[in-house]
């Protein structure tokens, strides 16, 4: 096979391909020439998801004639001059590749007036070709229109998602400029509708809990610290205040926008990773710029550190500074409850909200816990559970309960700390996570008969939940899916309004459950059905399992083990095990009896 040179087009169309991927690249490149040239407003139009029209309108220093017409060139900036610049850079844009880029694979208008200038200019391009320069009446500053992106490379705008992703990834974006950006006043205008107008603030406080309704104030702890020259900085929720996943952990280098997976990790670290949940996390690195290399990906996502361990340090002393400064100390003396032969004494400390002791033999113990009945969907009204009825050690109980004590050659003992079930099989015991087990049992439940346990339940007094727009357009978008699921969702400006919800799922989850669920809707696209569909199942099981703390009646707890045995469950729906088996053996080498 020869070796031939492309045609001048064809390259033009590769590169453009590197820069602008789809809308959303082409609104980052736009919004960060505007911040670039140094607007104080930047209001960006879109339609029909960035596909139709992108508009990006600012009132930065602007560009003469000339210029213009030199910035559609590939390789033309303002930004840098020798290769040196490269290493300290101090802009968003820098690779003058953007605008060239742009206008090789849409119908592109270029309007623009420097201060000094009585009249602008306006430059019209179709696929890289000029079509018209003329002068025109304009404000100072730049106003770039897009139109028909990818109108010459059929085969890409085909494999484009639909509008409202499109929309949806230009409005995640346009976030993260409102909250790297708080002192430039930002407006988002969608399909003719106004999302965000977010006006010039000194708090970026105030621009995190636009983007995050769901919060308070209250929930955050400031972060900040400094040292050879780098400063970490911004805000973090609260420990047991977050997600299930690192969405609302976003980090910013210079300013800049940033995904690098070290920087989540060294947040973890500093955290601790045995939290349940990820707290939100908007945290600001200010790094000499000598120190870093953006130059690594086409649209500047990641960046490079040369010496990474003194930043992971830092952001470590930052956040565990911060997080100590929202503890309060208090030691309380508790009078013991009671002291075994052995003396030894239990005692809580005062933040908890009661004092509980439990045995498996059947001890008295203190406890708030509101007695739990094992299949939620049938409704069934009970009252308490006596200790007696849970801890069956002795052989005085009640005739009526016997029949639930042994399942097969399996005997029921008791339930240790309100969360393991422990049952004795020949010369073993076996301990079984309640939560974990009846949350499998569930999804298996879900699995083979969705229609029963997914049928909606009609809410007296809907339920308002206050979102995010992107999480709004998610449930506009999915809102059949989510009616299949039992949720008769309507989404308004700012809040969505829940009218029903599956018969599985407890209302007091609804809020933490939905969220989780809108998450999952958003990678929806890129990801098969089915492993969506499974994920939304398991988070559906998880919530409406019993949880520890739950007290489960004799019958209940017999109901539960029988099913786990019938049908051979082993682990729950994330993979983690359900039973912990310890033989007589086991216990002989332990108390070194062999």
């Amino acid at each position: 096979m020869r070796i031939i040179e492309l045609p001048a087009d064809v390259v033009k169309r590769i590169a453009a391909g590197e820069v602008v991927v789809r809308p959303v690249s082409v609104v980052k490149e736009l919004i960060e020439n505007s911040i670039d040239a140094g607007a104080k407003t930047v209001t960006l139009y879109i339609e029909n998801g960035g596909k139709s029209l992108i508009e990006v309108i600012d009132d930065g220093v602007g560009m003469e004639r000339d210029e213009i017409l030199l910035a559609i060139k590939p390789h033309t900036t303002s930004k840098i001059k020798d290769v040196s610049d490269l290493y300290s850079l101090s802009t968003y844009g820098f690779r003058g590749e953007a605008l060239a880029s742009i206008v090789n694979v849409s119908e592109t208008s270029i309007i623009s007036k420097t201060s000094n200038q009585a009249i602008g200019s306006e430059v019209v391009v179709r696929g890289g070709e000029v079509l018209k320069v003329n002068d025109i009446s304009c404000n100072t500053g730049t106003t770039i229109r897009v139109r028909n992106l990818f109108f010459n490379i059929p085969a890409r705008r085909r494999f484009l998602s639909s509008a409202n992703i499109e929309a949806r990834m230009i409005t995640e974006l346009f976030q993260k400029f409102m909250l790297s950006l708080p002192q430039t006043h930002l407006v988002l205008i969608k399909d003719g509708e106004q999302i965000y107008n977010a006006i010039p603030t000194s708090d970026i406080l105030e621009r995190i809990l636009i983007i995050f309704p769901e919060l308070r104030a209250d929930h955050f702890i400031k972060i900040d610290a400094e040292d050879n020259g780098m400063r970490v900085s911004g805000y973090m929720t609260r420990l047991g205040i977050g997600l299930k996943n690192r969405i609302g952990q976003i980090f910013f280098v210079n300013g800049r926008y940033v995904r690098v997976s070290q920087l989540y990790k060294s947040f973890e670290v500093a955290v601790g990773s045995s939290a349940s949940l990820h707290p939100y996390c908007i945290m600001y690195l200010k790094i000499p710029s000598d120190m870093i290399d953006v130059n690594v990906h086409p649209q500047k996502l990641e960046v490079k550190f040369s010496k990474y361990q003194k930043l992971h340090e830092l952001i470590v002393r930052a956040v565990r500074k911060g997080l100590s400064s929202s503890i309060s100390h208090k030691i309380t003396v508790q009078k013991p409850l009671r002291s075994s032969s052995m003396g030894v004494e239990s005692s809580r400390t005062a933040d908890e909200k009661e004092i509980r002791t439990s045995s498996v033999f059947g001890e008295p113990r203190k406890s708030g816990s509101s007695s739990f009945v094992y299949e939620r969907d049938k409704f069934r009204k009970v009252s308490k559970v006596s200790e007696s009825s849970l801890f069956v050690g002795n052989e005085s109980k009640e005739e009526a309960s016997q029949e639930y004590l042994r399942i097969s050659n399996l005997r029921i003992i008791g339930v240790l700390g309100e969360r393991y079930i422990i049952c004795q099989q020949a010369d073993k015991l076996i301990f079984v996570d309640q939560h974990a087990a009846h949350e499998r049992i569930l999804y298996e439940d879900l699995k083979s008969k969705s229609e029963e346990l997914l049928k909606p339940q009609i809410l007296a007094f809907p339920i308002e939940l206050k979102l995010d727009q992107l999480r709004l357009d998610i449930l506009r978008e999915k809102k059949e899916f989510l009616k299949k699921l039992g949720f008769e969702i309507d989404p308004k400006h700012d809040k969505a309004v829940i009218k029903t919800l599956p018969t599985i799922l407890p209302s007091s989850k609804l809020e933490e459950t939905l969220r989780e669920i809108i998450s999952e809707l958003r990678i929806a696209e890129f990801v098969d059905e089915s492993k969506v569909l499974d994920s939304i199942y398991a988070k559906l099981a998880c919530a409406s399992a019993v949880k520890t703390s739950d007290k489960l009646q004799l019958q209940d707890i017999y109901e539960l083990i029988k099913k786990l045995l019938d049908r051979k469950l082993l682990t729950c729906p994330h993979g983690r095990p359900l039973m912990l088996e310890i033989s007589e053996k086991d216990l002989d080498r332990w108390f070194k009896r062999s």
